[in-house]
């Protein structure tokens, strides 16, 4: 399916430049098209995307599954978005970390609490 899609955009090259290519050439497109593009859906475990009403610009996507990307070397001038990437995989992971441990402690405090076990019995949390 990823050379058929690489061949439709070799399709849409000028007919008079694409006649001026050698074969050398067009599997160089090739090959740089198939690094580029991302690989054909479909492998996944898990695929959520939408995007947020309010938000205009901003989308989420959270795909779970075997990695089959090919690695993309960063040119020197990308290197601000390579940090960015590391610092915003440092933020996803932390809110997950914390979610995890919210949602732990709310199901611990929700055995406890049905179990009828009173830790501090002059003092109660009162959730309503």
């Amino acid at each position: 399916m990823q050379d058929k899609k690489n061949e439709s955009y070799l399709d849409n090259i000028n007919p008079t430049i694409k006649k001026t290519l050698n074969h050398e050439q067009k599997q160089e497109i090739k090959s740089v098209l198939k690094r580029l593009l991302p690989p054909a859906y479909g492998k996944e475990v898990i695929d959520i995307r939408f995007t947020f009403w309010f938000l205009k610009k901003w989308y989420f996507v959270f795909i779970f599954g075997l990695d089959q990307r090919r690695d993309i070397e960063f040119m020197p001038d990308q290197r601000q978005n390579r940090a960015l990437i590391i610092i915003f995989k440092a933020i996803i992971f932390l809110l997950i970390i914390l979610g995890l441990l919210a949602s732990a402690f709310g199901i611990l405090y929700a055995l406890k609490s049905i179990s009828g076990i009173d830790l501090f019995p002059s003092s109660h949390f009162n959730i309503l």
